[in-house]
């Protein structure tokens, strides 16, 4: 696996507010993205050190960059075996008629909760 510290990043930084962003409709969102750049306070060793237990493959970024053609909405589902260490993934549309999902690991495909979606 290598290393995207850029999406490392950001990934971390939507996983710290995942639950609040998705009661939220996309108007609502985008306004809380304003306030939470210019109010959020941590310290960079933290945002980094969390930011380094996600595991960034360019297969996983030339997947999400494969999503934005498809004509429906796609999603990124991300899941870490908490016993194991071991991190799975998908990409896959929310709708049936897009060409099927890209994954590295398809076992989880179909009972995982949204997130990080496009």
């Amino acid at each position: 696996i290598l290393r995207h510290p850029v999406v490392q990043v950001g990934l971390a930084l939507l996983y710290s507010i995942q639950d609040p962003l998705s009661e939220m409709d996309t108007c609502e969102a985008l306004s809380f993205l304003k306030r939470f750049t210019k109010s959020r306070k941590c310290s960079a060793e933290e945002l980094l050190r969390t930011a380094a237990t996600f595991k960034v493959s360019h297969r996983m970024l030339s997947a999400l960059e494969a999503a934005y053609n498809w004509q429906e909405e796609s999603q990124l589902i991300v899941i870490k075996d908490l016993n194991s260490g071991q991190v799975h993934w998908v990409v896959q549309a929310l709708s049936d008629s897009t060409p099927g999902p890209q994954a590295e690991d398809e076992e989880e495909e179909s009972s995982v909760p949204r997130a990080f979606r496009k």
